[in-house]
């Protein structure tokens, strides 16, 4: 680990090449598993050569641009593209208007190659061996089971992006503190009073006091008081 972390802070060109990538071979043997950005990924792996990497999983790749991830899937034997297209798109710091002009003058597709437009993930999918339409988007394998968020956020999240095709697989917990306040749901708390670039306001406090004032009242209030309040 020594010699690893020495090779970092060292100079690419005072290193041989077959050193830099035994050193790397070792230390996968320690840690299997490495998670870095792919800003970092050609300095880190500059002396890895064409399918010196045995898996790459690139997640989030609905919001990643195609040519970040060449250098990485390039360097890898097997690539696994996790992402979601329905979700936010590659941000990209080209103008709309150049990426337009650029892909007319090389006779290219602006909405089948525009990295504003065209994610890794679109990319990914559109090569699957496995392919099917939703909602007029091609997609490789649809992960359509749902298994973080509670309701509201899912009901709302599966009727905007995913036109009620998502299988809600959450086992509602437990919660004392739901059988006293019931079910999630947003409070509209109108305060005329608040000042400008301040977050705080005095009415939401308010609200909030009523709540764990009403907890704290009830007989089991001991066992409440013991969970964890995150406000």
């Amino acid at each position: 680990m020594n010699l690893f972390a020495t090779i970092l802070t060292t100079s690419s060109m005072d290193i041989d090449r077959k050193i830099w990538q035994t050193v790397w071979q070792n230390f996968f043997m320690v840690v299997p598993v490495v998670s870095i950005t792919f800003h970092s990924f050609d300095n880190m792996f500059k002396y890895f050569n064409h399918n010196n990497i045995s898996w790459l999983i690139i997640d989030e790749a609905g919001q990643a641009q195609p040519q970040y991830a060449a250098s990485a899937i390039y360097k890898s034997k097997n690539v696994v593209v996790v992402g979601d297209p329905m979700q936010t798109q590659p941000v990209s710091t080209l103008k709309q208007k150049l990426i337009e002009k650029l892909c007319e003058k090389f006779s290219v597709s602006f909405p089948d190659w525009s990295p504003s437009k065209v994610s890794m993930q679109h990319l990914a999918d559109r090569n699957s061996l496995y392919q099917t339409k939703y909602n007029k988007t091609l997609v490789g394998f649809p992960l359509l089971v749902h298994r973080r968020c509670q309701n509201l956020m899912f009901d709302i999240c599966n009727k905007i992006a995913y036109d009620d095709k998502m299988i809600f697989a959450v086992s509602p917990p437990k919660s004392v503190i739901s059988d006293i306040l019931g079910n999630s749901r947003w409070i509209n708390v109108a305060d005329n009073n608040s000042t400008k670039g301040k977050h705080e306001s005095k009415a939401e406090f308010d609200v909030l006091y009523q709540l764990l004032k009403s907890i704290v009242n009830k007989p089991n209030s001991k066992e409440l008081l013991e969970c964890n309040h995150y406000v």
